[in-house]
């Protein structure tokens, strides 16, 4: 729906409820990016809700797509994502795999956010809908708002603009030769969480004046609101506005999407036009986003900082304008020259090359930037090399190894044709691995049953097993990742780099053989079969544990979390393993299941609870 329609259908909502609550510090009574209700002087609920139809083939994508656009509000008001509720609509006729992708690839994108799908409500209609009811958290005293630009402040923006005319592009059949490459930045775009750039924003404090995500009211109608409430005028400089390859091409094709011409409606009477911005500028600038970038209002005096601390979190910025006095927006041609974000030089002395940090590969950020050519991401400083003489394999086709290391969301982001993953790699490594360990432990246990064999092969595959092998390369640092995987941990997340170790064996297997990948796997089976089975890791722990005390004493263990700590995506869960009373074990880990776990080894380890203690005997006279 139109911003002046919009505004239209809320107004008379307004009267319903009497004085506003106190506690309600942004609702209807000004136009913003999520509602925010006050907990106490420290805690705020910051509360938002986005759906809307397919924009793009991929069911798994068009769920990350919208995922990542309902999270952009939480991330524009200053808020962390605690978690999502999913709002599916799903035609009856239609294959159910198809929402199963679209709900995983929103899963995973909130989880990417270090939050969680906590339920949802679903319903039947002709088209498919999908997106989320969101959930944060924020300080009172720390909220974004649209409202509170200055005179003079600088205007940024995050992402580059254009997403709608190349999806409009896509729904007609747009095919050339370009297009894939172009689709694929754009979905890059679309499926990079504003978390990384709202996090330097909100270390300015009052020095943000405002700020605001870009999605369905294009640049201009968003910037509009802004705008209109911070009582000044917002001068935009057209030269200096980013965006995404091909969007104008597209547009001068006809491509304009439908929402276009209500948005530019909605800003007609309160926008000014300077002289030499076309009438295909004007289309541009209210084309409607999908998970568009933030659009802050800075204080002058700490713009160079704030573009630095962006560039560093892996953000692409651009100074688009600033604030004067007056009213509305400005739209000029020409543009003055203004501070930028400092990138990496291409010729860098080597001096501070040397400073730099060391890493195996680029960001997505640098590559999406233009501080790096694609072909420097491919194998800086020798990595491969590294990983190679670590696996005992010199790779004859090194593609393959380096695909093994590209997480998703890392081809995402690279906007590369075709966006290769490990995904393929590591369905092969999966079959590899099964076939070795299960040959290995036929060959070597001849007096096992195939019950056995089956516990035994489960705790060789198991992801927990799998990761400890990763981090024995070490394989997180070789890996390459989206910026909110890395912002998240992921380098060192146990599904992650477990998924990324299959990738590798994978590729080992094509490059040389079955002989090479059992060359490399069978030290590593059969030390971790000899251990599994010398401390009694064919089952779990909490399995162990509960055979033990139910054998012993006829007790069931129970586990309580009695501490959680670190913020929401990189929380430490401590748990107490009990019977009846006594505790017998304690465990930390990310998730209640990890720490339960650590708690049973914990018990299993000193398992003197397991003998009751004898009552005193009286003293012999």
């Amino acid at each position: 729906m139109g911003a002046d329609a919009l505004a239209h259908v809320l107004r008379p909502l307004s009267s319903i409820f009497g004085e506003v609550n106190p506690d309600l510090l942004v609702g209807l009574g000004a136009a913003d990016d999520a509602a925010v209700y006050r907990l106490n002087d420290a805690q705020a609920i910051v509360a938002t809700a986005d759906f809307f139809p397919p924009i793009v083939d991929d069911p798994a994508t068009f769920g990350a797509i919208a995922a990542a656009n309902a999270l952009s509000d939480i991330y524009a008001m200053g808020g962390t994502p605690l978690f999502a509720l999913n709002l599916v609509a799903f035609p009856d006729d239609l294959d159910r795999e198809i929402l199963t992708e679209i709900l995983r690839g929103g899963a995973e994108k909130v989880r990417e956010a270090g939050a969680v799908i906590a339920g949802g409500h679903t319903i039947s209609d002709a088209e498919p809908k999908y997106g989320l009811a969101v959930i944060g958290v924020v300080h009172p005293q720390r909220i974004f708002t649209k409202g509170g630009v200055r005179e003079g402040d600088a205007l940024i923006l995050t992402k580059p603009l254009g997403t709608g005319v190349i999806s409009t592009a896509q729904k007609n059949g747009v095919d050339d030769d370009a297009f894939a490459a172009r689709m694929a930045a754009a979905v890059a775009s679309m499926t990079t969480l504003n978390a990384a750039a709202a996090r330097p924003l909100g270390s300015l404090g009052a020095d943000l004046r405002a700020c605001t995500d870009i999605t369905g009211f294009g640049l201009l109608g968003h910037a509009l609101e802004m705008a209109t409430l911070s009582g000044c005028a917002l001068r935009f400089d057209l030269p200096s506005i980013p965006w995404l390859a091909g969007a104008r091409d597209y547009a001068e094709a006809g491509y304009i999407p439908g929402g276009t011409g209500r948005n530019q409606q909605a800003v007609a009477a309160q926008t000014s036009y300077g002289e030499g911005v076309t009438d295909l500028d004007r289309a541009l600038l209210c084309d409607p986003q999908t998970s568009g970038g933030l659009l802050a209002a800075i204080a002058p005096e700490r713009l160079d900082a704030t573009l630095a601390a962006l560039s560093e979190a892996g953000v692409t910025v651009s100074v688009i304008g600033h604030a004067q006095a007056g009213s509305g927006l400005i739209v000029s041609a020409t543009s003055p020259e203004r501070p930028r974000a400092k990138r990496p030089s291409a010729h860098a002395s080597k001096a501070s090359v040397a400073e730099a940090p060391a890493r195996p590969f680029v960001s997505a950020a640098d590559v999406a930037s233009g501080a790096v050519d694609a072909g420097e991401a491919s194998d800086a400083g020798g990595a491969l090399a590294a990983l190679e003489e670590a696996l005992g394999h010199t790779f004859a086709n090194r593609q393959l190894l380096l695909d093994a290391l590209t997480h998703r969301s890392y081809a995402y982001e690279f906007a590369a044709p075709g966006g290769v993953s490990n995904e393929r790699l590591e369905f092969l490594g999966d079959a590899v691995l099964a076939l070795v360990s299960a040959d290995q432990l036929y060959q070597q246990r001849p007096e096992a049953q195939e019950g056995d064999l089956t516990q035994l092969r489960a705790a060789l595959v198991r992801a927990s097993t799998l990761a400890d092998f990763a981090r024995r390369i070490p394989l997180g640092p070789y890996l390459r990742l989206g910026r909110g995987e890395e912002a998240t941990g992921g380098r060192d997340r146990e599904t992650l780099i477990a998924s990324a170790f299959e990738a590798v064996i994978g590729a080992l297997y094509l490059d040389a053989g079955l002989a090479a990948a059992q060359d490399y796997l069978l030290p590593l089976l059969r030390a971790e079969a000899a251990n599994a089975v010398q401390q009694r890791r064919v089952k779990d722990d909490k399995s162990l544990l509960q055979e033990l005390a139910q054998g012993q004493l006829s007790v069931t263990p129970r586990y309580v979390v009695v501490n959680q700590e670190g913020p929401s995506h990189d929380r430490i869960f401590s748990v107490e393993a009990l019977v009846g009373e006594v505790v017998i074990g304690r465990g930390q880990g990310h998730s209640k299941r990890e720490a339960e776990q650590a708690a049973a080894h914990a018990a299993l380890q000193d398992p003197g609870w397991t003998t009751p203690d004898q009552p005193e005997q009286p003293e012999q006279a």
